[in-house]
């Protein structure tokens, strides 16, 4: 019988040579990328300047900038709201839409009447 053919494998590692084009071209192609955009930002800044903000119906100062739980508005809207949920009324009379107060409201809805 005769012997099998011997398949010829290739080399494990990559030659130096091969490796050092590699990187040249990968710190070729970065450089390229870094001045390009470098050019594309020093264009534009000289052609077109920062537009001036709109004008707004607020003047600077005027929104208020505290939280809005210790601000007097936000106590007093605070108070608004848990009154209404306190009491009962009307929300829609034509509708047939009414407001109860809330532990009541999760009581019935706890009996299931809906």
């Amino acid at each position: 019988m005769s012997e099998p053919q011997r398949v010829p494998q290739e080399p494990d590692l990559i030659s130096g040579a091969r490796l050092l084009g590699l990187a040249g071209t990968a710190a070729l192609a970065a450089a390229l990328g870094v001045l390009g955009s470098w050019w594309l930002a020093s264009g534009r800044s000289a052609r077109h300047s920062p537009t001036p903000p709109a004008a707004s119906a607020f003047a600077p100062g005027t929104p208020e900038q505290t939280p809005i739980e210790s601000s007097e508005r936000g106590r007093t809207l605070r108070t608004q709201q848990e009154q209404q949920l306190a009491r009962y009324g009307w929300v829609d009379r034509q509708a047939g839409i009414v407001r109860i107060p809330i532990e009541r409201a999760i009581e019935l809805r706890a009996e299931g009447v809906r």
